[in-house]
């Protein structure tokens, strides 16, 4: 066994241990290899920005090779102490067989499997697995020895089964998924005496898809026989933390504000229960004085000056505006915020969207969880509408009072009356693209691959009419206040289209491809994304009106995308970008307004 072979069998027969990767360090640094740096650097545990700059630039540079023959079947790595701690395996059978007796795989600390799953001793050996099918894991012969999992769950069958398995030894966490959406019965663990995990945790929606104050202190009775340490239901960005205190249970609610969903929730808990918050928003006296809850700790994020607080969240999904104020999509929640104070004037639970869409009249907000639709009532944040898609939604577009709604899924765009809860029409169309809806809801457009390009069509609500085949090569389209279609090209033009399908106007001093076309309100303007930077096209005077880069709009954000939510104010004037901190353009000058004063 050669000097170097003898180290990393120390390192593999030891993962937790940091002495032999330091003595492995030693003898790399010694051969002038950068990956003793490495080691040196994640072991030490700095954090300054110094040291986080220079690992990233290490594993750009070298990452993949550090990974040896592993680099055939991993992605989404991450290095931890020199080498690899956590990633996602993509391999068959054929594949990964031949790598399954590598002692490389010993440093992993959780593996995240896609593919079809079978049994073999590479996600045996992983502490922490995610991604197995429920069913699959429960069938083999031999038990597991994982001590935290995260599974798919089909059914009521499959869940109960896998409470009841004898199959996982020692196994201290359980985190059980659905496929499409969340737990949303809180009858699925009523009578369950057994699970295989001390801790488990339990993602959450509403059943019947509507918000019933009484469902947490459902959820909590029929868990009262379940023999865990902890309980997390996770509902959005809320969890509702349970450990076993005798023959009951110790709540503590980790909330990042509180609306009055929270509040009808916390009062209809059982008698006796009272929860211990832990908010990261303002503390609610009239929550704490009604008996049913005492803070126990309080993370207030704080905005830095001039800055609202909407700069805690991640991401946005969706963006609007309203008379009421600015309107976002955050993961499981909707929010509305001032535009003066940029403090969060109210906010209520969704199921988690993978997409959204405000209503241009600003009482509504389509969200697609899953293959689920629904439209919540902004004034009251319930359920007022809903309906089943067939595929997942990449991206929707509403009609201007909400009852046609547009989805764009893999390889079809499909028409939906939400008032009657059912599909109208669905339509083949190009991957990737989006798909649009007059403000009547009486018109629709969609890209179709006709290769080499792409060919718009316009489509009504009859279900076998023929559509109206406007041009090629268009993308993005969107419909005016007046009914014309807008569309970009391949040619970085901006294209308008009448009712006939016939061009009417053509605007070409665009510098780069456009993306993500936005309607005003009157429909004299256009904004768009040219490349990464925020552009304004004054149809009227037929040229691009100004153009923002993206080191301006996106200054403070580790990256700018063409993706980022827009909108335009009730008026037209104002231009809304939904990054985590919220930026407003002035429509007139293309001048960036402060998001708060």
């Amino acid at each position: 066994m050669t000097d170097e072979a003898a180290l990393l069998a120390d390192i593999f027969a030891h993962p937790d241990q940091d002495e032999p990767r330091l003595v492995y360090a030693d003898w790399l640094n010694d051969k002038g290899d950068p990956r003793g740096e490495l080691i040196v650097l994640q072991c030490s545990k700095k954090t300054d920005e110094a040291t986080e700059k220079r690992v990233a630039r290490l594993l750009k540079t070298h990452g993949q090779a550090w990974l040896g023959p592993l680099a055939s079947v991993l992605t989404d790595v991450e290095f931890r102490r020199g080498f690899v701690d956590k990633a996602t395996l993509h391999a068959d059978h054929i594949q990964l067989e031949p790598l399954a007796g590598l002692p490389d795989w010993a440093t992993i600390s959780k593996l995240t499997w896609l593919g079809q799953p079978y049994d073999n001793r590479v996600v045996r050996r992983v502490p922490r697995l995610q991604g197995m099918p429920a069913g699959f894991l429960v069938a083999v012969a031999e038990p597991w020895t994982s001590v935290e999992v995260g599974c798919w769950v089909e059914d009521l069958e499959s869940f109960r089964t896998l409470l009841g398995s004898d199959k996982f030894v020692g196994l201290q966490r359980l985190e059980p998924q659905r496929r499409q959406g969340t737990f949303d019965d809180p009858s699925w663990l009523a009578g369950v005496t057994t699970c295989p995990a001390r801790h488990m945790r339990l993602p959450i929606g509403y059943r019947r898809y509507q918000h019933d104050p009484g469902e947490i202190s459902e959820w909590i009775t029929s868990a009262a026989g379940l023999p865990v340490d902890t309980l997390t239901l996770l509902r959005a960005d809320t969890e509702w933390r349970l450990t076993r205190v005798g023959g009951g249970w110790a709540l503590r609610l980790h909330a990042p504000a509180v609306d009055d969903r929270l509040r009808a929730e916390v009062a209809a808990l059982a008698p006796g229960l009272v929860c211990d918050f832990e908010l990261t928003g303002a503390v609610d006296d009239a929550l704490v004085a009604s008996g049913k809850a005492r803070v126990a700790s309080l993370v207030v994020s704080a905005p830095a000056p001039g800055r609202p607080l909407l700069t805690s969240f991640g991401s946005l999904t969706a963006v609007g505006w309203s008379a009421e104020g600015w309107w976002a999509v955050d993961r499981g929640r909707v929010l509305l915020v001032s535009p003066t104070s940029g403090q969060i004037l109210r906010t209520f639970a969704i199921n988690p969207a993978n997409c959204a869409a405000f209503t241009s009249d600003g009482k509504q907000v389509i969200i697609a969880s899953g293959n689920q639709l629904y439209a919540y009532e902004l004034a009251t944040g319930t359920v007022c509408a809903r309906a089943t898609c067939q595929r997942s939604a990449r991206a929707l577009k509403t009609s201007r009072d909400g009852r046609f709604v547009v989805v764009s899924a893999e390889y079809e765009a499909i028409l939906f009356d939400l008032v009657a809860g059912q599909l109208v029409r669905t339509q083949k169309a190009a991957i990737y693209y989006t798909s649009a809806i007059s403000d009547d809801g009486a018109r629709w457009a969609a890209p179709l691959q006709v290769r080499p390009s792409y060919q718009m069509n316009i489509y009504d609500h009859r279900p076998r009419s023929r559509a109206v085949k406007i041009a090629h090569d268009l993308r993005d389209p969107c419909f005016l206040a007046d009914g014309r279609l807008v569309a970009a090209s391949r040619n970085k033009e901006l294209l308008v289209f009448d009712a006939d399908g016939k061009e009417s106007q053509t605007i070409n001093n665009a510098p780069d491809y456009l993306l993500n076309l936005v309607p005003s309100p009157n429909g004299r303007q256009v904004a768009a994304f040219i490349h990464q930077d925020l552009g304004l096209f004054d149809l009227g005077q037929g040229r691009l009106a100004w153009s923002l880069p993206a080191n301006v709009w996106a200054a403070n954000l580790p990256y700018s995308s063409n993706s980022t939510p827009i909108c335009f104010s009730p008026d037209g004037r104002m231009l809304l970008i939904g990054t985590p901190v919220p930026t407003v353009v002035e429509c007139a000058t293309g001048e960036l307004r402060a998001a708060a004063t």
